[in-house]
């Protein structure tokens, strides 16, 4: 045998192949791309100024880079946890801390997130925290969560 034996060989057995597919052999299932990674990205914290529930321009930058990222990836969702320090009345702290989660809710929505997609979270006030203690709870945090 040589090597024309051997081509056609190799040939007629391509077409068996070829014919055996297109006798229903079924087409290669066609794959699904797995869910993207979740965003890497960190946590965000928003500060507030003491009794007041008014963004920053630092907090309107931090929480335009949310709104662009949950732009891009519309699996994802934020829970905003708004909190309060310990100073004033427990009934005012606790609208304190709702209204820090409302109002980045409010401005994510009006950056073009859709509502059902920012939660709201808002903590009890802490009792006898000191005085860095009490900065650092005046915040929001912003979460990434799967939707």
């Amino acid at each position: 045998m040589g090597w024309d034996a051997l081509l056609i060989l190799d040939g007629l057995f391509l077409t068996g192949v070829v014919w055996w597919n297109l006798r229903g052999r079924p087409a290669p299932r066609k794959r699904t791309s797995p869910k993207p990674p979740p965003p890497l990205l960190p946590d965000e914290e928003v500060r507030f100024a003491a009794e007041s529930v008014t963004l920053s321009a630092e907090g309107r930058r931090v929480l335009g880079g949310v709104a662009h990222w949950l732009s891009l990836v519309p699996q994802w969702k934020v829970v905003v946890t708004g909190s309060a320090d310990d100073t004033g009345h427990p009934t005012r702290n606790r609208r304190l801390s709702r209204g820090r989660a409302e109002t980045i809710r409010r401005f994510l929505v009006a950056q073009g997130v859709a509502a059902s997609r920012v939660a709201v979270v808002a903590l009890e006030p802490a009792r006898g925290l000191t005085g860095d203690d009490r900065a650092r709870l005046r915040r929001a945090t912003v979460k990434w969560e799967e939707a």
